[in-house]
């Protein structure tokens, strides 16, 4: 077999950002971006920067594939890396997101997004925006998706109608290469608008559907072409990687509790059977298997720690571990099969929403997903250490490494709840979406990109993995703080959180008046409203809209102590004054709520 190339991260993680500048993710987990932070969080005109991610060749050479090596031009033999990138967003042509219902697929039957528009090609030309493919061959070089450039090729890119309130969208941000020639993808603004009169007396944005609007999140592949100093030697395309544009993570230190690592993790152990028959194999968990308990387990408890920093009523877990996982810890982790179970468990964990948490479980009792689960691969992983089968063995790929890019990458992204979410959605639990195990599958495409649903073993266009996210997406930004998850006779119970750990719902705040720093509302307040109040305000701003228009505003959560105590953890870099900018108007009606 010859040497083979790969991109890592195989699927990398921008932020919009509403500043021209950036900074670099964090490669690894639960950590600060690259920068001097607090202040790397906004400009000098206290604008928030954007997220950029760093891709990179890896060769695994085919005398010793076990020791991959960078691919760095000038060396080994090589001339240059040619990157090839496109981005696009396909939100406002895509199904209208119901919830527990269509995972990965609708029926032809439900409702498509600006279903006004009838016309196929109508429909391609004004409601995705495809900036095309955008090529560097070299160091230092730059390449921008926005409305105004040339694409090479004669390419028809298409952008939402100009004038769009309150934002204009034209771009999706933009590549540049570094002075070795490895990728930086930096995504869009931050910025979603509509055609229509904005704001809206009469009716506010729906957390999830919204039509004549748009915004400048979007993903898509990243490749690269391996050009060789030997010129008889042909070129080597690398194994496609992909891009996906998020909104901000406004507490990059806390891990979310089920990350987007564990969620992919565990659809690669138990649906390709060469990933890793050690511990899933002929469709059963391998019961010799020897878990590493710090790495496998306790890191995976521990991140429920500092949620206590950053959520609104989960009171601080800190655990201490034996040599096998207590009974009674083992029975506070929720198990798949309890992601249903009738009201609340004081303790279990994650104490978080499910995908289906605002829905009563009698509408879909097969789909219904009350109480968002640990995986059945950490569950098993638990198992075996609650009956002693453990090892010191290493098994997570290291920081630094191709595969410890990846882990970096996905564990600072949420693995749910998928109401639809607020990285990716549950589209990422189908296997047929992978060409290998976290590598997205690429479909073999053509102008102009697709605007009906594809047989999904035939890969993924770009725009395609967030499609069914919300649009705009901070409609569902605001209105996940918490959630009143409904039994069958539709009855408020306990309330969960979304994603804390990206989403804050009460933070740290330094009180003029009281001369220190005091648990408050990241927005809103916390006045918990009663069985019938509509709760529009609780830890959340009085309009969808309102987070439109302040998202760039709020405070990030870093931890500026060292005392180990969750007072660790506080707000900076907060610019927005709810006093003088919040909305106090009536609220106009919803079409759609989570409640």
């Amino acid at each position: 077999m010859p040497d083979i190339y790969k991109i890592f991260p195989a699927i990398g993680v921008a932020r919009v950002g509403n500043s021209t500048e950036y900074y670099l993710a964090p490669e690894t987990t639960g950590e600060l971006p690259s920068g001097s932070f607090p202040d790397d969080f906004r400009d000098t005109d206290l604008l928030m920067k954007r997220q950029g991610v760093k891709f990179r060749v890896f060769c695994y050479p085919e005398a010793d594939p076990d020791n991959p090596y960078e691919v760095i031009p000038g060396e080994n033999g090589v001339a240059s890396i040619e990157w090839t990138v496109h981005i696009a967003n396909k939100k406002s042509v895509w199904h209208e997101f119901e919830p527990i219902k269509g995972e990965g697929t609708y029926p032809p039957t439900n409702d498509l997004r600006n279903s006004g528009i009838t016309d196929p090609a109508e429909r391609a030309a004004t409601l995705i925006t495809d900036p095309g493919p955008r090529t560097l061959t070299g160091p230092s070089q730059d390449a921008y998706f926005n409305r105004d450039s040339v694409v090479p090729g004669g390419y028809g890119i298409t952008f939402p109608p100009e004038n769009l309130s309150p934002n204009e969208i034209d771009s999706l941000g933009e590549i540049h290469t570094d002075a070795e020639g490895k990728l930086i993808v930096v995504g869009g603004y931050g910025h979603s608008g509509t055609d229509l009169t904005y704001p809206d007396p009469e009716q506010d944005l729906d957390y999830a559907n919204n039509d004549n609007w748009w915004d400048d999140t979007s993903d898509g592949p990243v490749d690269a072409k391996i050009v060789f100093s030997d010129s008889a030697k042909p070129s080597v395309d690398a194994s496609t990687a992909w891009v996906v544009v998020t909104p901000p993570r406004f507490a990059p230190e806390i891990v979310p509790q089920i990350t987007m690592y564990d969620l992919i993790f565990d659809v690669a152990v138990r649906n390709f059977p060469n990933y890793r028959p050690d511990i899933y194999s002929n469709g059963e968990f391998m019961s010799d298997y020897e878990t590493n308990a710090e790495e496998e387990v306790q890191r995976t408890l521990d991140r429920a720690y500092p949620y206590g920093a950053v959520s609104s009523d989960v009171p601080p877990h800190n655990f201490t571990y034996e040599d096998t996982l207590s009974d009674q810890l083992y029975g506070l982790m929720r198990k798949p099969e309890d992601a249903n179970v009738a009201g609340y468990t004081p303790g279990w964990m994650p104490m978080l929403a499910g995908d289906g948490s605002a829905q009563s479980i009698a509408a879909d009792p097969s789909r219904s997903s009350k109480y968002l689960t640990f995986t059945e691969t950490q569950i098993f992983l638990a198992r075996q250490y609650n009956q002693g089968v453990t090892t010191t063995d290493p098994r997570l790929p290291e920081d630094g490494t191709p595969d410890g890019l990846t882990r970096a990458a996905l564990e600072n992204c949420s693995g749910g709840a998928f109401g639809p979410g607020i990285e990716m959605t549950w589209f990422a639990r189908r296997p047929e979406i992978y060409a290998e195990p976290f590598r997205l599958r690429k479909r073999n495409y053509d102008y102009p990109l697709s605007i009906d649903a594809t047989d999904l073993t035939e890969g993924l266009e770009p725009g395609d993995f967030t499609k069914f996210m919300a649009i705009p997406w901070q409609g569902d930004f605001n209105e996940c703080a918490v959630q009143w998850p409904l039994n069958n006779s539709s009855t408020k119970k306990t309330y969960v959180n979304w994603w804390p750990a990206q989403r804050p719902l009460k933070v740290n705040r330094w009180s003029e008046t009281d001369g220190a720093f005091v648990k408050s509302p990241w927005i809103g307040d916390d006045a918990e409203p009663q069985e019938d109040d509509d709760y529009a305000n609780f830890l959340r701003f009085n309009l969808n809209s309102d987070m439109v228009d302040h998202w760039s505003e709020l405070g990030f959560v870093m931890k500026t102590g060292d005392t180990g105590e969750i007072n660790d953890f506080t707000e900076v870099q907060r610019t927005y004054d709810e006093v003088t900018t919040q909305s106090n108007q009536p609220k106009p009606k919803r079409r759609g709520r989570k409640k």
